[in-house]
Order: C-alpha cells, then structure tokens, then sequence
C-alpha cells in the first residue's frame, strides 16, 4: 500500500511538472470555510460532509446508478498535498435496469489535494467500489480517482465531480475488467481552495 502510495505520488508531481507552472502550484492547499487567502486557522475545514445526487458506474455488463450518496471526510491540517481521510461513504437507491442494487465502499478513499489556479485536484487512492445487483453482478473494483472540484459560488457550496475514471477489477468471477465512474459530490457547507 505505502509502495502504492509512492508511485502515485511521484506519477502526480511528473504530471505537474509536464502540464507546468501556469497550472500547476507549489503552494500549500487547505480547504477554507471562507474565501480567504491564506486561510485563517480559525476557517481551515477540519470535517468535511459531502452529498452526491449523481453516482453512475459504467460497466460492459450493466451500469450502476445510485440516486443519492452521504460522505463524511477528516480534512487533515495543511499541506503540499493537504490530505483527507473519506470516514464513512453510503450510497442510496442503487439500481440498474429495474434491478436493485447494493453499492458499498469496502476499502474507503484517501483524497491528496493539490492547489491549482481556480481548479482544485482531489485524487482518491485506493479507492474501492463493490456493486451486487440481484444475482448477476457482484463485483469489486479498485483504483485512483481524480475529482476535479470548484470553489464554492452564489449558485452552490463547491462541487466535485468525476468524469468516467477508470477503475480495475479487484474481485468478481465474471465482471468485466474494467468499469468507469461519473459522479459528482456537493459540501454541505461553502468551501474554498485556498493555501
């Protein structure tokens, strides 16, 4: 896990390095109740909980939608990356095609965010997925998702959204290899990127 850790962490900052210093920051990232740079210890997130009304995963055999998710994340102190520990995940009204079905977070996510000129990076490692749906699909998929989130506006709290990230098969005698996830998360509370 830690060599995992590693690897993804060093493919993160090649990625920076090649996109370059008008995209990329150095600066520390903290997640800030208020729109405030630098972020005042007093309006630094320490609990984060995040509402999702939109959770599909994409498979060759079925897609998966969920209608309604709840996430509580400890946002940890700031950092270069600032990190976030995913608490607890449920997933609500699950189904697909007319079948219900059962999406659970087995392995919960870690987040690394990274401070980028108006667009904030979440990137969850050893992210873990398992969908049961009747008797035909019972799998377990893994692998790092990155979020791309947005400061909070007059129109919303923030947001954070996944665009068809791949995720590998983990588990599962007949499940396809490989499965994508659209989702996107809303705070509860206004956040901001700040450092």
């Amino acid at each position: 896990m830690l060599f995992r850790r590693i690897a993804v962490l060093a493919a993160s900052a090649v990625s920076l390095l090649a996109v370059g210093a008008s995209t990329a920051s150095a600066e520390s990232a903290a997640l800030c109740k208020v729109n405030e740079t630098p972020c005042s210890a007093g309006n630094t997130l320490t609990h984060l909980h995040m509402v999702s009304s939109f959770y599909e995963v994409l498979t060759s055999l079925a897609n998966v939608k969920c209608k309604s998710g709840l996430e509580l994340i400890e946002v940890l102190p700031l950092g270069n990356p600032q990190i976030a520990h995913v608490l607890s995940r449920t997933m609500s009204d699950c189904s697909t095609g007319g079948t219900a079905c059962e999406v659970k977070a087995p392995g919960l996510g870690l987040w690394d965010i990274y401070k980028s000129p108006g667009i904030w990076f979440y990137i969850w490692l050893n992210e873990e997925i398992s969908l049961k749906c009747g008797a035909f699909l019972n799998c377990t998929y893994g692998g790092e998702v990155e979020l791309t989130g947005e400061n909070a506006s007059g129109m919303s709290n923030g947001m954070g959204k996944a665009n068809k990230a791949t995720l590998l098969k983990l588990s599962g005698a007949l499940c396809p290899e490989k499965a994508f996830l659209d989702a996107s998360f809303e705070p509860l509370s206004a956040v901001y990127g700040s450092s």
